[in-house]
């Protein structure tokens, strides 16, 4: 296990941890997670694991209700992903629905 999780929620967090996957320090484990799929599309590095929140893959719409029922409907795969982290970041923005 990394000595450090870096997890990227929303557009700007998953920006971020595309630019760690690319730039960053070896060591850290990357997980980047988003109502969005087009982050997705673009970057399928095998440097981070990547959590599609929700059905559709189009995004929260900016509407922080719509980012929490996507979280809520996929929990357990959050859950499983942080399973046994010591050490986490979380790198998020917050205008959006997601963050």
């Amino acid at each position: 296990m990394a000595a450090l999780t870096v997890l990227g929620i929303g557009g700007r967090g998953c920006s971020a941890i595309e630019h760690l996957a690319r730039f960053g320090p070896a060591g850290l484990r990357l997980i980047a997670v988003n109502t969005d799929s087009r982050p997705l599309a673009r970057n399928a590095s095998p440097a981070l694991q990547w959590i599609l929140l929700g059905d559709g893959g189009q995004g929260a719409g900016a509407d922080a209700a719509n980012g929490r029922a996507a979280a809520e409907l996929d929990a357990a795969d959050l859950r499983a992903a942080l399973a046994g982290v010591r050490r986490l970041l979380v790198v998020v923005g917050l205008g959006g629905g997601t963050g």
